[in-house]
């Protein structure tokens, strides 16, 4: 029993209150309802003409060697003109919104119905799968999900709230796990083919200029900060090392360092587009007090980041919440652009850079509202060439340049669309 959205009534009582105090609109089913809704309803005919429209400029058809119940399930969702709402259970928006980014990710969802429809008891990916399908049947239900992430976490039970970052962190890592043993079996990952990427970071002496490589491979976030710690000014600031941020214990998700940031208050410059990040994220700093293992010598060094491979899929994170004496969310807006190019910042396996164009096209963004004390999370998803904002049950129309572009994002997801 709940509130109508639309009158102070039970919602049980709802059609009582209307019988009693309005029984001409009882009258039609149809008529009630638009009159409700002061929507204007086209005629059967005009709805299958546009239905009939849409699919044949949309017609997709699921691979060919997928099972009959892989292909009937993705013509499914291939048939839905917009996302689907999903509902929440108790504080589970950050949940909600996450698993709307991954649904719209058509790749990974075709390959997890693949390696998962064959009947494997994998915990979590049978979780997904399970949300999936009942997507798929307009009545999406995420608590076997939520089930099989709570049992690794407690932070992930009903009626907490909890970060989109971290939820999507944590299904990658615990479908990795149940896909492990089908991957030994020459069965492709999914999370790696689509979203895993390697970064190499170079260190130079700035004395004896002796350079050490650093790789990190399988990786499935680019974590970015909005503020620049890379300015002369905040180079010594203390506030920048991973202690201040660790000595703060108020906030329990901040402890996960790599998806947070540090804000420096000396630093002078602050991003204003995902392309200004990715540039001060990419471009060489000076670290100081750095031991070198070639001369010995205590001093400045220089570090330099590069991506060493792409992925299909880039899941950039944008480091809002900030860790330090004023434990903050940064609020301030930016510039979510529709295309990327990652062609300044790729490295070849010879430590030459690789030229060339490497586009990126948005398709969701995950934006979280209010302040550290509690907000909501929501998603905009780029749905059939539509954006569409998915707040939880509610799925309603958007647009690009109103509401996307300069949205507070704090997750962007973007799909490769170009190699060279």
């Amino acid at each position: 029993m709940g509130r109508c959205y639309s009158c102070p009534f039970q919602v049980g009582d709802h059609n009582e209150v209307v019988t009693k105090f309005e029984p001409e609109l009882m009258r039609s089913a149809v008529r009630r309802e638009n009159v409700r809704s002061n929507v204007h309803t086209p005629p059967r005919s005009k709805q299958l003409e546009d239905k009939a429209r849409y699919a044949s400029a949309h017609h997709k058809e699921p691979p060919a060697d997928l099972t009959e119940p892989g292909k009937q399930l993705m013509r499914r969702l291939y048939d839905f003109d917009r996302p689907q709402g999903i509902p929440n259970r108790g504080a589970t928006c950050y949940m909600n919104s996450a698993l709307q980014g991954l649904i719209a990710t058509d790749n990974f969802v075709v390959q997890s119905v693949r390696l998962t429809c064959d009947g494997k008891e994998l915990a979590l990916s049978n979780g997904f799968m399970h949300f999936v399908t009942t997507y798929s049947g307009a009545r999406p239900d995420t608590g076997t999900i939520g089930d099989a992430l709570a049992k690794g976490d407690k932070v992930f039970t009903l009626g907490n709230q909890y970060d989109a970052g971290l939820t999507l962190s944590a299904i990658f890592s615990r479908m990795r796990q149940d896909f492990a043993p089908l991957v030994r079996a020459g069965k492709l990952d999914p999370i790696a083919t689509c979203f895993a990427f390697e970064s190499v970071c170079s260190t130079t002496c700035n004395t004896c200029t002796a350079i050490k490589w650093n790789t990190q491979d399988n990786l499935n976030m680019l974590h970015l900060s909005l503020d620049d710690p890379h300015s002369p000014s905040a180079a010594d600031c203390p506030c920048l090392q991973p202690e201040a941020g660790r000595r703060n214990r108020k906030f329990k998700i901040y402890e996960k360092m790599e998806l947070y940031t540090i804000p420096c208050k000396k630093a002078t410059k602050y991003v204003t587009s995902v392309t200004s990040a990715l540039e001060f994220t990419f471009r060489p700093c000076r670290v100081v007090g750095y031991q070198c293992r070639t001369c010995g010598h205590v001093g400045d060094v220089t570090q330099e980041l590069f991506l060493l491979t792409l992925p299909r899929y880039l899941v950039i994170c944008l480091k809002r919440y900030q860790i330090g004496p004023d434990t903050r969310k940064d609020s301030r807006p930016m510039v979510n652009e529709a295309e990327i190019d990652l062609g300044g910042f790729v490295m070849g396996k010879d430590g030459e850079y690789k030229e060339g164009t490497y586009k990126y096209q948005l398709y969701a963004a995950l934006v979280h509202s209010g302040d550290l004390s509690g907000g909501h999370y929501f998603a905009y998803i780029k749905w059939n060439d539509r954006w569409h904002r998915a707040d939880d049950s509610n799925v309603t129309e958007a647009n690009y340049e109103r509401n996307v572009k300069g949205a507070c994002a704090s997750l962007l997801l973007y799909e490769r669309i170009s190699r060279q």
